[in-house]
């Protein structure tokens, strides 16, 4: 069983991945930088994968939840690039927890500090990409898999 959680840890935590998302916000962005990212786009104005919009195999709760968010921002890159951000910051939650189950508080906070400043993540977490979300669900699943060992 996971040990307790300090009020200070989640704090910090937290305090890291709303750094991330503002300044992923900040430098995100401004057009569609590929093929699969016009592709969401389309999808968000017209669900329809026969039309490749978005392309195979649909994304339909990545494209349900930019919809969600074309509500607030009123643009399709905007919207998904604000999901990106979302899930690149909530990826280091997930990420935090595996390293202090399998190592230390120390170790989880070097590896949220490194999940930060990591080319990959700062990338795709500022362009209109489904690889954050692919990323979240990937720790996830790894935190689960700890938990439930």
């Amino acid at each position: 069983m996971p040990a307790a959680t300090s009020r200070r840890d989640l704090l910090f935590v937290l305090g890291i991945s709303a750094l991330l998302l503002t300044v992923r916000w900040l430098l995100r962005s401004h057009l569609l930088i590929d093929f699969d990212a016009v592709n969401y786009a389309l999808g968000l104005e017209n669900y329809d994968v026969r039309a490749n919009q978005p392309h195979m195999p649909g994304y339909f709760l990545y494209i349900a939840l930019g919809r969600l968010l074309l509500l607030f921002t009123g643009e399709a890159n905007e919207a998904l690039v604000l999901l990106s951000a979302l899930f690149g910051a909530a990826t280091l939650v997930p990420l935090w927890y595996c390293a202090r189950l399998l190592f230390s508080e120390r170790a989880a906070a070097w590896a949220v500090l490194l999940g930060v400043t990591s080319p990959l993540l700062w990338f795709q977490s500022s362009v209109a990409s489904s690889r954050t979300s692919e990323g979240f669900f990937s720790v996830m699943i790894a935190w689960l898999c700890l938990i439930l060992r």
